[in-house]
């Protein structure tokens, strides 16, 4: 079964999905069971990479990552609180790189950041999800 069917499996818009983010997705949704609810990888030089969890995420569940990867990679964590037709609270993280002049650097340092924090999520759920 591919990326795709298992991400529609979970309810999750794989043809929505900013393609440079499907790895991190899988992790983070499927493998770590934090539902994720947007996403963007950026698209321009002002905006960065920002992925958002679901109201289901619990603080407890991001604190705990925060509290493996805070001495592994630089990440800025945020809980964002806003009303609409009821109050919405989500967690969700940005990469806190510096930004650049020049938009293929800028996305090469996107992938690279993915990357990097891919492999560590790889061992947060090797090393503390799943000895809880």
């Amino acid at each position: 079964m591919g990326y795709r069917e298992v991400f529609l499996e979970h309810g999750i818009p794989y043809d929505d999905i900013d393609k440079e983010l499907i790895d991190l997705l899988e992790i983070l949704n499927i493998e770590l069971e934090l539902k994720t609810e947007f996403c963007c990888f950026g698209h321009d030089l002002e905006e960065g990479l920002k992925v958002g969890f679901s109201e289901s995420v619990q603080d407890e569940d991001i604190m705990r990552m925060v509290h493996y990867l805070e001495d592994k990679i630089d990440i800025d964590f945020k809980k964002w609180v806003r009303s609409a037709d009821r109050i919405w609270i989500n967690w969700y993280f940005e990469d806190p790189g510096d930004r650049f002049d020049n938009i293929e650097e800028f996305n090469q340092y996107k992938l690279k950041y993915i990357e990097n924090l891919i492999e560590h999520l790889k061992n947060y759920s090797l090393e503390v999800v799943w000895k809880v």
